[in-house]
C-alpha cells in the first residue's frame, strides 16, 4: 500500500512538472483539439439522435406545436435566454 502511494505521488508530480514546463496556451490548444472538440461533436450527435428519435416516435408536428406547461421558473428562463445568445 505504501509503494502504491509513493508511485502515485511520483507519477502525478512528474505529470505536473511536465505541464509546468510547457506553454499553457499550447497545452490548452492541444487539449481542446485532442479531447474537447471530439467530445463536443459526440454530444451534438447524441443530442441530435435523441431529438430525431423522439420526433419519429411522437411526430414532429406534435413536438413543435406542443403548448408550454409553465414548469420553467424565471431564473432558468433567463439562463436559457442568455446562453442562447452566446
Amino acid at each position: 500500500m505504501v509503494f502504491y502511494r509513493q508511485f502515485l505521488t511520483s507519477a502525478l508530480g512528474t505529470v505536473l512538472l511536465a505541464l509546468l514546463s510547457g506553454s499553457m496556451v499550447k497545452l490548452a490548444r492541444r487539449f481542446i483539439g485532442r479531447y474537447g472538440l471530439p467530445l463536443v461533436h459526440a454530444s451534438l450527435l447524441w443530442l441530435s439522435w435523441q431529438l430525431l428519435s423522439k420526433a419519429q416516435a411522437q411526430g414532429l408536428s406534435e413536438i413543435w406545436n406542443r403548448t408550454g406547461d409553465g414548469c420553467m421558473n424565471k431564473l432558468s428562463a433567463v439562463d436559457l435566454g442568455l446562453t442562447s445568445q452566446m
